[in-house]
């Protein structure tokens, strides 16, 4: 086991403390933003709920090994987002009806946020993956290297070539 420090938050201590009370603690916590961020991942509320969940189950079996919760759920969240995404573009080319992901739940947007979402919702997955957790969750380089498995140098290239062509669609 490893020692921790008595400046830890609440709910960071090591495995002993990792009862259903820290996982509940994690749960209330990070629920909302788990199912925010894997929706604007999937773009679609039910399978946003149940990847978080998946995401969070996860995080339940690993308590005794993971330290800080929120890292491993956001790459345990990345991976069943992108596991679906690639899935789910499987079945597109079996069916070859190429239709557009759902985009239930966006109304209310502005226009031009909604022509931004529909281009980057056309992105191929990692790229898609990757500008939602910089851009849309606002985390740093290197909390999505981390997130994803990705070296940081790919996370910065792809980032910088994505927003290149980006701006190229939009403009």
């Amino acid at each position: 086991m490893v020692e921790v420090s008595s400046s830890e938050p609440a709910g960071a201590s090591g495995s002993a403390d990792r009862g259903d009370g820290w996982f509940d603690d994690v749960y209330r916590r990070h629920w909302d933003g788990m199912v925010r961020l894997a929706f604007a991942m999937v773009d679609d509320r039910a399978v946003a709920e149940d990847l978080a969940q998946d995401a969070f189950a996860r995080v339940y079996r690993a308590r005794d090994r993971v330290r800080d919760p929120l890292p491993y759920l956001r790459s345990a969240l990345y991976n069943g987002c992108r596991n679906h995404l690639r899935e789910l573009g499987r079945r597109r080319r079996r069916d070859a009806r190429g239709s557009a992901i759902d985009a239930a739940g966006t109304g209310g947007a502005a226009a031009v946020g909604d022509h931004v979402m529909d281009v980057v919702r056309r992105l191929p997955t990692r790229q898609r993956c990757l500008v939602v957790l910089r851009y849309y969750e606002g985390l740093t380089d290197t909390e999505v290297a981390a997130a994803t498995g990705l070296p940081l140098g790919t996370v910065k290239s792809t980032l910088h070539r994505t927003l290149a062509a980006l701006r190229e669609e939009l403009s």
